[in-house]
């Protein structure tokens, strides 16, 4: 379904931040949707509510939202979920709309960063 890639990446998060707040940054490379989903607004929302439910399904985790949110060009899609020990999830999908075949060697990749946030974090 996702594979990870080993592309570099950082993350930066504040130091008043709770230490049990986890980040995770991966490159996608979506074998199983098509370029449509990719390119068209819409269909990237359907893509993350379908997501959503197939996590949600795994997990038993509510989900709170699925939006599209970002600038028209770049489509991002968030994702909030409540688990079971009332902890929140939130998970970013994230496709760059000008990447191109002929401009980028990226085209078929693009970006899931997860947070868990404990029900202790503040």
């Amino acid at each position: 379904m996702a594979v990870r890639s080993a592309s570099a990446f950082s993350v930066n998060v504040s130091p008043s931040e709770d230490p049990d707040v986890t980040i995770s940054v991966e490159r996608w490379q979506p074998w199983s949707i098509s370029p449509v989903t990719l390119f068209s607004r819409d269909a990237f929302l359907t893509f993350a509510r379908n997501e959503a439910a197939t996590y949600s399904t795994q997990n038993k985790a509510s989900i709170d939202s699925v939006e599209l949110v970002g600038p028209s060009n770049i489509n991002e899609a968030r994702v909030a979920y409540m688990e079971l020990d009332d902890s929140k999830r939130y998970v970013y999908y994230i496709y760059d709309r000008g990447w191109s075949r002929q401009t980028s060697t990226n085209v078929f990749f693009f970006w899931r960063i997860t947070a868990t946030v404990p029900k202790t974090a503040l």
